[in-house]
């Protein structure tokens, strides 16, 4: 597949809530997407608000739909030990040139802190017919992002309360899920995932007429 441009994700900060060591961690980030694997610099008792300089990476991106998995560790002379993971979809990063997002990463699903990213997409160069009909593709794409991004965050939120009250949290999860698309929130994600990927398949299909 040709490429469709060339996304580079500046690597900031990161504001961590887990902690795995008694003294100050010495995080990094571990970044992948399909073949491409990029590892950022360690910081050295860099703590729970670790930040980095001039720590940049660039994707050849073939297909939108991809993700951009990213995982924080702990530098550790035995093991590495994990803080947190995540993902997005590279979509994300293309609907705008320049773009700046916090993003959430969790430990055995509780939230494990967030890590700053800026972006800057260059698109390939294309056919003008098939710009209008990509450009509408993709703000579509960012609103299902935003939604799925709203529904998971109100979901981490009635975990977490129902941590510290049960019987409340226990409701407020129920509320959510119903709102959820009337149902199962694992299963509205599945479908989500699927319409996504069906858009971004129509969009470079366009691309390429």
């Amino acid at each position: 597949m040709s490429s469709l441009g060339t996304l580079t994700v500046t690597l900031v900060e990161a504001h961590f809530t887990r902690d795995t060591a008694i003294g100050k961690m010495d995080p990094y980030v571990h970044f992948k997407s399909r073949d491409f694997k990029w590892k950022s610099e360690t910081i050295k008792k860099g703590g729970k608000k670790p930040e980095w300089h001039g720590a940049t990476f660039s994707i050849d991106v073939k297909y939108l739909g991809d993700d951009l998995e990213f995982e924080a560790l702990d530098d550790d002379p035995g093991k590495d030990e994990q803080i947190g993971e995540g993902q997005t979809k590279l979509a994300a990063f293309a609907c705008k040139e320049h773009w700046e997002e916090w993003f959430d990463i969790e430990h055995k699903g509780k939230r494990a802190g967030k890590i700053h990213l800026k972006s800057h997409w260059q698109p390939a160069k294309a056919e003008a017919h098939g710009n209008d009909e990509m450009a509408e593709v993709q703000a579509l794409m960012v609103e299902a992002v935003q939604k799925k991004k709203k529904l998971e965050n109100e979901l981490h939120d009635a975990r977490e309360h129902q941590e510290r009250n049960a019987a409340e949290g226990a409701a407020r999860i129920a509320a959510v899920e119903a709102e959820a698309a009337g149902g199962h929130y694992d299963e509205q994600r599945r479908v989500a995932d699927a319409l996504f990927d069906a858009e971004v398949s129509r969009a470079e299909t366009a691309k390429a007429e």
